[in-house]
This record gives structure tokens, sequence and C-alpha cells, in this order.
């Protein structure tokens, strides 16, 4: 018989870790052991995410946190998720079945239905077969899932070996103890090393440290400085509590700084005072080429550091990196524990008033994840001190506070065929004395190995305890397989706490509810032996430390003598010795099986857990390039295979891993260790080595084995396959269905199957993962998908929701009644949400959920008519009465909506103000937040939050701050400019601005516009169903009867039903934007439209009265009580008087061409005159830079014409552009081409985009036209040449239709010639501009008719410059007044006008012919005043003052 080393148990003796692995002994000495459990990579190509895509398909967590088997990607991250303690009942539940709350949770339905047993074997023969349909079946009602005795291994088998082949190393962290990089320093021993360096960078800067189990002696929020790395290692920057270095056995500091920041990232402030020490270190130690110029600018900024130093980068660097080598790192860390105290202490008072410098010190950390490393792999002794020589170099312990690391145990198990009997001299000669029983029972006695008998199945143990074998497995005579944790018996392995709270918790796999993975917050119960005798060990003794000896001298001699002692026959045992706290504690654990590794590498997730399915059924209404480039990523990469099929390719194969993985974690004091033991060698030798072996002692490892289920070889890889086919081939029928009506951009896809494949997919991502994080349980509770995981272990569904007829067909059909609502509001629930924001951003996602909101809201009216309980009084004629009931319950679903976004508004904003008072203010101020707090609750929990009746006090006193009982300014919110408002004008306000851009009062972030937006949508294709019912012909304005403010019925009634439900909730004041001084008016640009919770426009009560709708659209008239009436005139008053400075702002949009005459004084462009509307380009930014200083409308008239052309452009979008086609003759004189050009149609194109916008026109029309004849401007003297500035500035204008036909020659601000401008204009070549004299005759005539008929005199002059075409477009978009009727025989041609040099002209200004009967009467004048009275105007309803005050007939 060959002679082989004799086995332990699990083929491991006492010294040598690993004697024989039940292989031969050389077998895996070069370490690579079984080829499937290899190291997962190193990762450094992710570790920086500078360059990474953003894109949530690739994994943006490669190696910057821990591997965690229970993670579950942000995706898939539930609103309402299930606790994990649930699941953990609930697989207890299962060894109880008398338990009388088993059913607790159960909906009466759901209770009463049968329970079937399902076999793993059928799930794999469907699996195997292909049977699609028939796994689907499985789903229609509860199911337990059984494993068949076939898939498992008996332990009580003799022929079944447990076999612990490998560790591993997973995790590092080390921790200095002192100012400095002493946690980045290799041994002092090792002196050179041309292979060491590390890469220092500031580009990191605001980070985020990631959190995990370990908890470090400090709050990390605001402490945290990323610096750079060392391979696979993170530098970190820790400013710790000074009083943590202060004192050596100092205990954890977790006071959190003075600051209100809630990430671990520095704030720029302190992050800016760290770039500036480095920079005066490198300076100092001469590194390269950094200096700095200011040593502590001031005040301190990003901008200020790169003024003062080049360490965040040079010149055209975004940023910068530095190597430094072994010597400049030791060189720097001298140089901070050298420098710092001094540095801080000659800061300017303005850096340290926070205290952040002077009470925390900078102390490097590092960290390595995922590196998966093998230890202690070999048997051989050369081996071994290789390693301890590699641990003892690694790594100057001398200095640190702590070490954390990772151990991971791969435990899997052989079926053995053919055995190997050893002899017994053999296994004494290997192993010593041997025992008959464990090392802990006293009655155990020396084995004679020759007396006993054959079989060789007694058992026999060392001397340390470790059972050895007696025979071996042929080299061929095994199969080996791996195991899952029976989730039923881990209980036993991790005990409650002290309080009785339970340390751990289960995560079931592949639906078998009983076997899957654990996690605790401490180690397995039966490591705490062994982990007390390294303690004993290692722990210094509490003796009285002599006070003339240093630490580090004579005192370690004394220390040193003391634990030699115990060597000497008359000295006492280290048991008899009084120690202290134990250094090295086990915080955590993890079990799980390897196969995770195979499909997630490190701490990546695979495919199946990120909802990609879903993602892209919600993706088909992307609108930006950059989300629609990740919806067609998703596409194809679904369309090459769905992520379960991918998986199944994964795993597909013999040899897959699935060892058990037990992987722990521990947290070393190395800071309380004798100073002899502070070195790797020690550390590895009597720490780590010896952890590792204590997991195959039978004292801790028997205990592990009575909780596994081993599993034959075939199983573990394609359990998850076989258990969620039922599941995955709904997926593909559900994909299938919408792939075959064609998934792509702008195709609609029902919002019910969507979120029923997030359902399906967080069901699927549970088989993988086991945690409740990704079950919804309200969304999932009607569906019964939740209540079957939870109690049965298999999903189910609910054939009311999911008819099964329909799915036998291949077809997937919601019955939408059924489906979870929010009690809150009523609103549909949903499921991919998340997914929706991390792929496509929060605005794709809000606008979605509107969507579905208001598609869920029209296809299930509620039982009983709103109308019935809103008004009585409901025009009938104009709509059906189950629109108006679906418009009330849209409106009332979106203002609910609407009043979430008020409370989030007011609850985030007031709990920001009170986080920093709870932290660091007095015991008064303290007081008060929390009375404040307490009112903000009250109010958050009224009925009508916006109302004056029901909680405002609460709202009041939670809003306002803290004040002294001496202070005479009363309780109140901030009002808006204009003062108290009337219901119709915040009514209006919602119609006029729910497709614009944000402004008040919608919220930023909310999702009141979105909602609204949607609403408006599906009204208006109700509303155009209706007109078709009611007329032959369809008007041609219903595609905006919601957005433009012509009085047509269904406008009417829009504005009636939102007037209804804003009445109904008592919505007596919004919150708005904050009002802007005079200085600030005066700025130029947009006013802010940020809403804050500190200023409410008031909604006057008067609104009822004032606003009446009658169902034939009766008189309207706005009464103003005395109050109201003063207001409104100190209003008009500051108005006026703002109005008369010609230097002070105005409103283009807001006065437009019918109160123009009211700003010809004006020498200031209007506020919506702004340079961000045009070009970037530099040319075409000097020429508007230009134009903006040099306007002088009142002395040039060609400003003044452009700008008064610029309205009539912003009234008439979006029909601002030329007829494509132009029909001229060459016959033609210039004076005919002239009126042709004159004459042209106004069209709109609705291909271009930003016709609608207004205030793009007032900018780039008026400055087009000064840029191109003012004779001074840079642009005057290229037009007509082949400048590329040129080329690029006019191509910009014509994107708006502002060309040289449709604005030059339209407008006759040039004079065509010649046969060949028929076919384009050519500047110079066959048009000419009209000369100074001709624009300023142009100007005066267009001046007389504004200042003669006032607000009816721009009609005139629209007239008589553009034609009465142009004018009616303008009249009907009330952007101009006219008093009746154009007689068409007055109207003069500007062609007259130009060249003649007639200025008798004017006195034929055309007539009007007055046939409105409440016009204005003989002898009466025209008031500007009078737009206050709001006049009936046939059958229509105004509900505001107007400004339109005459009839046309």
């Amino acid at each position: 018989m060959p002679v082989h080393a004799p086995p332990l148990e699990l083929q491991v003796q006492p010294l040598p870790l690993r004697v024989n692995d039940l292989d031969h002994a050389d077998t895996d000495a070069d370490g690579n052991g079984n080829g499937n459990d290899h190291d997962d990579g190193d990762g450094d190509n992710d570790r920086d995410n500078d360059n990474v895509d953003t894109d949530p398909l690739l994994d943006l967590h490669p190696l910057d946190t821990s591997f965690d088997v229970a993670r579950v990607p942000d995706h898939l991250h539930a609103d309402h998720p299930y606790p994990q303690s649930l699941i953990d009942d609930a697989i207890m539940r299962s060894t109880r079945t008398n338990d009388p709350n088993i059913d607790r949770n159960h909906e009466a339905h759901f209770r009463t239905s049968p329970i079937h047993s399902l076999s793993l074997s059928t799930l794999k023969n469907l699996f195997l077969n292909r049977k699609h349909q028939a796994a689907i079946n499985l789903l229609r009602s509860r199911s337990q899932l059984l494993v068949n005795h076939e898939f498992t291994l008996t332990l009580n088998s003799h022929d079944v070996v447990p076999s612990v082949r490998h560790h591993y190393i997973d995790f590092t962290l080390y921790l200095g103890a002192r100012v400095g990089l002493d946690a980045l320093l290799p041994s002092p021993r090792v002196l050179v090393d041309h292979t060491w360096h590390v890469n220092l960078t500031f580009s990191r800067l605001f980070k985020s440290w990631k959190e995990s189990h370990l908890s470090l002696p400090f709050s990390t929020t605001g402490r945290m400085l990323c610096l750079g790395d060392r391979g696979q290692e993170e530098i970190w920057l820790a400013f710790v509590p000074s009083t943590l270095l202060d004192t050596p056995d100092a205990l954890p500091d977790m006071t959190p700084l003075s600051i209100t920041t809630t990430t671990s990232c520095l704030t720029p402030e302190h992050a800016y005072m760290a770039v500036m020490f480095f920079a005066f270190l490198l300076s100092e130690m001469h590194f390269q080429d950094v200096s700095y110029r200011l040593k502590y600018p001031h005040p301190i900024s990003a901008n200020a550091v790169r003024q003062s130093t080049e360490l965040l980068g040079r010149l055209d660097e975004n940023h910068r990196s530095f190597q430094l080598t072994l010597a400049q790192t030791r060189d720097l860390d001298r140089h901070i524990r050298a420098h710092w105290d001094a540095w801080v202490h000659d800061a300017p008072e303005s850096w340290k008033r926070d205290g952040f410098l002077t009470q925390n010190s900078p102390v490097a950390l590092t960290v390595r994840y995922g590196q998966n490393q093998p230890i202690c792999h070999s048997h051989r002794p050369e081996h071994l001190q290789e390693e301890s020589n590699a641990w003892d170099r690694d790594r100057d312990y001398s200095h640190l506070r702590l070490a954390a690391f990772s151990l991971a145990h791969h435990l899997s198990f052989r079926e053995v065929v053919n055995w190997e009997n050893l002899s017994g001299p053999a296994l004494h000669r290997f192993h010593g004395d041997l025992y008959d029983l464990p090392v802990d029972d006293p009655a155990r006695t020396l084995v004679d190995l020759n007396r006993l008998q054959d079989g060789h199945e007694i058992p026999v143990y060392t001397r340390d305890g470790y059972r050895v074998r007696r025979r071996i497995p042929t080299l061929d005579g095994y199969i080996e397989s791996g195991a899952l944790m029976d989730l039923t018996k881990v209980d036993a392995l991790f005990p409650p706490d002290d309080n009785g709270r339970n340390t751990h918790h289960a995560y079931p796999l592949g639906f078998t509810k009983l076997y899957g993975n654990v996690q605790a917050n401490r180690t397995i119960v039966s490591f705490d032996k062994g982990l007390n005798d390294i303690n004993v060990k290692l722990m210094p003794p509490l003796l009285p430390r002599p006070a003339n000896l240093n630490e580090e001298d004579e005192g370690d001699d004394q220390m040193d003598d003391l634990e030699n002692e115990d060597e000497d026959e008359h000295a006492l045992n280290l048991n008899q010795v009084r120690h202290g706290m134990p250094v090295l504690h086990g915080i955590y654990c993890q079990m799980y099986n390897a196969i995770a590794h195979r499909v997630r590498e490190q701490a990546r997730f695979h495919y199946v857990q990120l909802g990609l399915a879903t993602s892209v059924l919600c993706g088909t209404k992307a609108d930006t390039p950059s989300c629609k480039r990740r919806f067609q990523r998703r596409k194809e990469h679904c369309d090459n295979g769905l992520p379960h099929e991918r998986y199944a390719r994964t795993v597909r194969g013999d040899d897959q891993p699935q060892a058990l993985r037990v992987e722990q974690t521990y947290v070393l004091d190395v800071h309380r260790l004798r100073p002899r033991h502070r070195n790797g060698r020690t550390i590895y030798e009597e720490v780590v080595s010896k952890l590792c072996k204590q997991f195959i002692h039978p004292r801790t490892l028997d205990p592990i084995l009575t909780c596994v289920k081993p599993f034959k070889p075939e199983v573990i890889p394609n359990l998850l396959n076989w258990t969620t086919y039922p599941l995955t081939s709904l997926i593909e029928l559900v994909w299938n269905q919408h792939k075959r009506a064609g998934i792509r951009l702008g195709q609609a896809i029902d919002p019910y199957h969507v979120e029923f494949m997030s359902m399906l997919e967080r069901c699927l991502n549970y088989a993988h993962t086991g945690s409740g994080k990704v079950l919804c349980k309200k969304l999932m509770l009607p569906h019964y998908m939740c209540l079957g995981i939870i109690h049965d272990g298999f999903p189910c569904l609910n054939q009311q929701v999911v008819p099964f007829m329909q799915l036998s067909m291949k077809v997937l059909h919601v019955e939408t009644k059924f489906w979870a609502r929010c009690p809150e509001d009523d609103r549909p629930l949903m499921g991919s949400k998340r997914v929706q924001e991390l792929t496509y951003g929060k605005a794709y996602a809000q606008r979605s959920e509107a969507c579905f909101i208001i598609t869920d809201t029209i296809d299930n009216p509620p039982p009983m008519s709103l109308t019935s309980y809103y008004s009585s009084n409901v025009p009938k004629q104009d709509m059906s009465n189950m629109s108006i009931d679906i418009m009330d319950r849209v409106l009332k679903v979106a203002m609910k909506i609407y009043i979430e976004d008020v409370k989030s508004l007011v609850s985030k904003a007031v709990m920001t103000e009170l986080a920093p008072i709870f932290i660091n203010g007095t015991r008064q101020e303290k007081d008060t937040a929390r009375t404040r707090k307490f009112e903000l609750k009250t109010w958050l929990k009224s009925d009508n939050p916006l109302s004056y009746e029901d909680q405002f006090l609460n709202l009041l006193s939670a809003v306002s701050p803290a004040r002294h009982d001496n202070n005479p300014i009363p309780f109140s919110f901030q009002i808006p400019n204009g003062g108290r408002r009337p219901l119709s004008f915040f009514v209006q306000s919602i119609l006029d601005g729910a497709h614009k851009r944000r402004a008040p009062p919608f919220i930023q972030d909310g999702m009141f516009q979105h909602i609204m937006a949607a609403a408006l949508d599906q009204m208006k294709e109700i509303t155009w169903r209706q007109q078709q019912r009611r007329t032959p012909y369809v008007m041609a304005t219903v595609g905006n009867v919601f957005m433009d403010d012509d009085d047509t019925s269904g406008n009417n009634m829009f504005r009636a039903s939102l007037t209804r439900v804003v009445g109904k909730m008592k919505v007596n004041h919004v919150p708005w934007s904050e009002s802007r001084t005079a200085e600030e008016e005066r700025r130029p640009g947009r006013p802010s439209s940020r809403i804050v919770h500190t200023t409410w426009l008031p909604l006057g009560e008067a609104e009822r009265e004032r606003t009446q709708t009658g169902s034939n659209g009766g008189m309207v008239r706005v009464r103003l009580n005395p109050p109201q009436t003063r207001q409104t005139e100190l209003v008009m008053s500051s108005q006026r008087i703002a109005h008369d400075d010609p230097r002070t702002s105005w409103s283009a949009c807001r006065h437009r061409l019918s109160d123009f005459h009211k700003v010809l004084h004006k020498r200031s462009l209007p506020t919506e005159w702004n340079l961000s509307h045009v070009s970037n380009t530099p040319f075409s930014k000097s020429v508007y830079e230009w134009v903006k200083a040099n306007y002088d409308p009142t002395s040039n008239p060609l400003h003044a014409i452009a700008m008064f052309i610029a309205l009539i452009y912003t009234g008439l979008t979006p029909k601002v552009f030329a007829p494509t086609t132009l029909n001229t003759s060459k016959h033609w004189s210039s004076v005919e081409l002239a009126d042709f050009y004159a004459m042209m149609a106004w069209t709109e194109r609705k291909n271009k985009r930003g016709a609608k916008q207004l205030e793009p026109f007032v900018t780039m029309a008026s400055g087009f036209i000064i840029a191109v004849l003012d004779k001074h401007s840079p642009l005057c003297d290229k037009v007509g040449t082949d400048s590329d500035d040129v080329k690029m500035f006019l191509d910009k204008h014509t994107a708006k239709g502002i060309t040289l036909t449709n604005t030059i020659l339209r407008f006759r601000l040039a004079k065509p010639f010649g046969k060949r401008v028929a076919k384009g204009p050519r500047w110079n070549q066959n048009t000419t501009p009209a000369t100074a004299e001709e624009i300023k005759r142009m100007w005066d005539r267009i001046k007389h008719h504004l200042m003669t008929n006032k607000e009816y005199g721009a009609y005139d002059a629209v007239v008589e410059l553009a034609g009465e075409h142009t004018a009616m477009l303008l009249l009907e978009n009330e952007w101009v007044r006219t008093r009746g009727h154009i007689d068409s025989n007055a109207a003069i041609t500007m062609s007259n006008t130009l060249g003649q040099g007639n200025g008798d002209r004017h006195a034929s200004t055309s007539k009007r012919r007055l046939d409105d009967s409440d016009g204005l009467g003989e002898g009466e004048e025209s008031s500007d005043d009078d737009d206050l009275i709001v006049l009936p105007q046939g059958h229509t309803v105004l509900s505001m003052p107007s400004t339109n005050r005459r009839r046309i007939s």
C-alpha cells in the first residue's frame, strides 16, 4: 500500500494547516485548488469611475464595498418593502404547523385557497422539456416546494465526507493611531521596494465612504477624504476627533460634527482646506513643481484654491495625480506629523471658526475590497514561512489603531465511492498520541490503533482535539458537491444578543423557503472559544507600568520578561493573569454558496437583479439622446437574451463552484497589543492562521454541519433555473407579446403591463437573493405574489387580477379595477418607478407615473359622480355627464398630488432648518425646535392643509423661526409681489403653465406639473371626441382647447371643474416664489421661479362671489371690496411710479402690442431680452452684446421699430414662418415684389422646435434687425459675404423663421429689385436696405398710430406695416385690440411711403365702423386705466380681469 500523509478530519492537521486535502499532498501545492474557486479579478480598471458611463446598466460599485450576498440594486429597492424579520418568522413558522398566527397576514380569499405540494423534480422536468404553459399554470394556486431526497445527500452516511479545502482573505482595513499615513506604510524592514508606489490625487474630494457592517471608532459624517489608491487598495484621510489620539486607550468618539451634512464627504470648505495643507506639505518637500501663492486663501473656494496652487490641475487640466515612491510617501508622512499643529495654529480665524481644524486630526485609513486571495493554502513549511514574511513586510503595525479583515472558508461535501485505509504507525508518526474522545471530554484516553477492529469508523482525535480520519478516498473515488444553509436551524449558530434581539437574518433561495443564505452581526457562536484562546494570549495583562520607563524602551523589556515567565516552571499560567478587554472581536458573518461569485463578480449584480425587461418596456417614451441610447442598449441586450437566459448560460456545464462559503469579519485592536506583537508575522501566525485552523476544529465545525443541507452535484447550479421556471416563462410570455407588437421608441406600452413585469422581475430577484427589500408589499399584496412568497415560499397569482384564460392564449390581460391603490389618495401603486428614475431620470419617471395615474383614473371611474357633491350648478349641454365626472375625478387626484408636493416642500425645508439646532442649539432653542417639529407633524396630518380653517396655526408655528417675546413683528408669511390674488389666478396659472417651463405654482422636483400635463392631454382627447359627436365639424383650435385663452366651452368647463375641485379642498393659500426687491427687479434676466416655504400667495375668499359659471355664459363681473380696492390702487400706483422711470425694466409679453404705447419712453430692453436665447458661437455673442450695449430706441428709430417687429413675432407664435413655396413672377416690378413679400401668409412648422416659446423671439427678432441694418453693428458689413460666422448667425435665426425674406423684406425694411430676386434675396445685389430717412418716416407713422389711438393704435400700425392678415392673427392671439371691422379700402401700403417722402399720407388713417353696443358713447374718451372692468362678450365666460375690452362684430 502506498504511504500517504495521514489526514485529519477535513484533511487538516494541527500544525501545518493542510497536511492532506483528501487529495495527495502535492496535488494543490501550487495554490490553485479547484479551478472554479478562483480570484474574481483585481478590478483595477473599475476603481476610478471618472470616465465610467453613468448608465445604470453598468456596475457602478465594482470594488468599493464588501461582497454582500443579500444586497439588491437600487433599481429594485421597494418603496414599502417587507422587513427581513418577517421572512425570518415565516421560515420558523414552517416548523410549527399548529401556530395560530401562521395566517395572520393573509387576506380572506388567500387563506381559504388550498395549498398544493410541488416537488422539485416536477419543476426540473418542466424546465428540461420547456413546457412553458404548464409551468405558468402552477402559479394559479398556492404551492409549497418540496425538495425530493434524490437531490440531497445524507450527512449521517459514512460515505459523505465534509471537506474544507480553501481559505481566503476578502477584505482588509487599517486605521492609524496617530497623525500621518501609518495605515499605508510597509514595515520598517522594507528599506527599498521599486514596485511600491502610491497614486495621490485630489480628483475624488467628494467621494462617499461606503458604510458597512464595520463600525469605525468615530462618526464618519463629514470627516472622510479620498486621497487616491495603491493598487487595489483605497487610501482615505479621516479627520478623527483628537481625543482618540490624545489617549491611547480612548473609547470610540461618535460625536458628530457641528455641520448639517448627512454624507461622509468633507464640506467643500473643509476639503479645500485639506488641499491647501497638502500643497503646503508638497511644496516644503520640494516635490515636483508643486507650490502655492497663498498659504491660506480667503474666502476658501475651488477658484481660490486653483488660483493659489496647481494641485487640482494645471493649465487645461481637469485634475492631477502624483506618483509617490516609498521614500516620498514616508517623507510625506513625516511632514504631516511635523507641520499639522503649526499649520492649524497659523490658519486664519475664519478657517478655525467651526472647530473642524482645531478639534480633529488627519489620520490615514486604507481599505481593500473583493481581493479574495487564498491564504493558508499550502501545507509546506517553506510556503507558510513565505506567507508569514509577506504579512510582516506588508504593513507597519507599530502605529495602527485597528486592523479589520474578512476570512472566508469553503465547505464542500464528497460522496466517496472508493476508500483507501491508512496504517496505524503512519498515523502515529504524523500526529503523535491519539485519543478516543474530543479534548473537552475529561474521560478521554489514549488509543492503541493496533487494537481497533477493521472498519476504521471509530473516531480518534489529536491532543488538541482535531479529528483524524483513518481512511481517505482514492484519487478518482469521490464526487464533490455543495450545500446551502438549513434556515430552520441557524438559530443555534447565532443566539440572540443580551437584549433578546435576533442577531441574524435568513435569505431563502429559489423559493425553497427553508434553504438559502444567512447574514449575522456576529460570528458563529462555536468560534467564541477559539477567539477567547487567541485573546488570552494577545491581551496585555492589567499590571501597573513603572513610571520611569518608556513604553517602547525598558517598559517593553519588562513586559516581555513577564510574558516569558510562562516558560518557567515557577511562572503563573497566563489564564491566571488578569487581562483587560479582548483585542480581537468577531463582528459579522455571512454564509452563502460560492456560485454567487460565479454569477456576481465580487460586489457586482448579475443581470437578473437589474430589472432590465422592465426598463425596456417603460423606456419607449424616451425623449432625450441619453435616454434613447439607454433604451436602445437595453433593448439590444434583452433581444440577445433575457436576463434569466443569460444566467442559465452562465451556470451551464459541469464542475461549477458550489461550496458553502462561510465568511467572517474580525476587528483587531492593534494599539492594545503588546509592542512585541505589533507586527505582521505575529498577526499572521497568532491570529489569521489560527482562525483558519479554528474553523476545522470539531468544536467549531460540528455545529455548522448540523445546520447545512448538502445537495447532489448538479442541483445547486440549476436550482434557480428549475424553481423560477414558472416565473421566467411568464416573463417570456409578456416580453414576446410586446415584442410581436414592436418594442420601439414612441410605441405606447400598457402601463399595467409594465408594472406587472416589474412585479415579476422583483419576484425573480427575490428568488436569487431572498431579500425582502425587493418586494413591494402594498403593490404586490392584491396579486398574492408576496403572500405566496412569504407564507408558502412559492409565488402565486390572483386570478381576479390576471385571468389565466387569456394567459393560455399567450396574452396578458390585467383587470385594472383590482389594481393596488394608495389608500390616502387612491392613485395606483407602481413598482417600476425606481427603475425609471435610475435609468431615465427623475423627470421621466414622474411623467410616466403621471400618465399611469391619469390612465388609471379615467379607466376606473368611481361608482358615484363626484359632481353630485361638488356643485349643482354644472353646465350639461357642453359635455356628457361622464366626461364631467372623469374630469372632476382626474383633477381631484391631481390636486391631491399637488398637496403632497406642498407637504414635501414644507417638511423638507423645516426639518433642514431644525437639524443643526438639534445638534448645536441651546436648551431653549431645542425646545422651540421640538415644538416646531410637533406642529409640523400635526399640520401634515390635517385633511385640508392649504386651508385657513384646518391646522393653519400649526403651519404658521412650524414655518416661523424662534422669536423673542419682545419681537413686535407678528407671525406671518411673506406675500409675493402683487399681493392677494383671486382663485381664478391660481387656476389659470395651472392651466397656462402645465406644458411650459416650470414656474409657480408648480413646485420644483414635484409631480404636480407632470400630472397636470398628462391630465390636459387626456382631457383634450376626450373633449375632441365630444366635439366630434356634438358638431359636424371640428374647430381648428380644439387641439389647444385647454392651452389657449380663447373662451371655448371645453376650456370653460375645464377651468370650472378645476375651480370646483380646488374649492372643495379649501385651498386658501399656496406656496409661491420669493418676492423680488426693487434692486432685484432692475437686474437683467428671468426672476427666480423657485418656490419657497416661507412665501405664500393668499387666494381671497371672495373668489366664490366673483367667479360665476352659468350654463349659457351669462354676465361675469369683478367686484372688489374696499380693502381689495385700496390694495389694488396701491399696487397700480407703485406700478405707475416704476413705469414712469425710463430706466426701469418692462415686460414685452405682459404689455404686448396693445399696451406698447405705454412703454415708448423706455430706454431699457424688456425683461425677456436675454443672451441665453442666442447661439453660443463667439461671433453671435459679440453681435448681441453690441446690440445690448448700444440699444437706444428713443433716439434711433431703427431700434424702436425692431422691438415693435419683435413683439409682432412674439404675438404670432407659433405661426412665424413664411410659406415654403413662393410663386413669384419675373415680370413683376419692384413695387409688386415688395407688396408680395409684405402680404405673404404666416405659417406654422411643427417640426421646428422652440417655435412656441415667446421669450426667444423678443431677443432674436429685435437683435437680428438691428444687427443687419445698423451700420455700426459688427454684422452689417459682413451680410452677403461668404463668412462662416455670418452663415452660422443666419442659420440660427432661420430656425425661428427670422430671415432676410421673412423679416427684412416682409416688413419693408429693404426694397427688392431685379428679376433674380424671385429666386432669393441677395444682399446689396437684388435687395437694398431702407435708408435712415425712410425708417424714420416708417417709425413716425407707427408712433402716430400708437399715440393717437392708444391701445387700438397697434392694430392700425400692424395693418400699415405688415398687412391686415398679420393684424388679424395678432387679434386672435389678443396681442392687439380693435373697435370693429377694418375698412379694407383704408389700408395703406408701406410701398407708397418708402422712397416717396409723402408726409401727408398719415392723414388717411384707416377708419373703423363701431357696432359694439357696449362701446364708447359719443363724447366719451378712451381710458388706459379701465382694465379692471370685465364686460360680457356674447357667450364668452371670463373669470378674471381682461385685457380685451371690445368685441369684434
